[in-house]
């Protein structure tokens, strides 16, 4: 589990919650990180407004849900 700023309403959610508690948007399965400024967006971004890289340079966002 990791903390994250939610890419929709900015406030911090853990990458294991199924929703943002503050805004209401999918987070588990739904959030990709730009490998060109690290910044988390949703899938369905066509590229990532920190930084303006394209869609198909950006990777999943794999994190590990626990530490057992």
């Amino acid at each position: 589990m990791a903390i994250i700023r939610c890419p929709e309403c900015n406030n911090e959610v853990s990458t294991s919650a199924e929703v943002c508690p503050h805004c209401g948007v999918r987070i588990s399965g739904n959030i990709k990180m730009c490998p060109d400024c690290g910044a988390v967006a949703l899938k369905e971004e066509p590229s990532c407004k920190s930084c303006g890289a394209s869609s198909v340079s950006y990777t999943h966002l794999t994190l590990p849900t626990s530490d057992l």
